[in-house]
């Protein structure tokens, strides 16, 4: 059975691909998470956001493709931030700076 895509799913679809073009275009391709970590960086990349999904809704939709939001990282480096507020804040802050909205 096919599930149905709503409007997040189709949300995220579009978000996704404006941000691999951004990405190509800014020349990172690999993960940018300068945590100690066991790069899996060849296998798979994620784009991994400031906050968690929730944050962003009732914001304008660009924001889930904006570069100062979102760093990309193989799996181990997101799960590394993931769940964790105060890396994930030194993360962005060091590859992003400031959060601009």
């Amino acid at each position: 059975m096919i599930r149905h895509i709503g409007t997040i799913g189709k949300l995220n679809l579009h978000a996704n691909k404006e941000l691999t073009k951004l990405f190509i275009s800014k020349g990172i391709e690999w993960c940018e998470i300068d945590i100690p970590h066991k790069c899996t960086s060849s296998l798979a990349v994620f784009f991994c956001h400031r906050h968690k999904r929730n944050w962003y809704k009732g914001k304008p939709k660009e924001l889930l493709w904006s570069f100062n939001q979102v760093v990309l990282g193989c799996y181990e480096g997101h799960n590394l931030i993931e769940y964790n507020k105060e890396k994930t804040a030194e993360v962005f802050e060091r590859l992003r700076g400031e959060e601009i909205i």
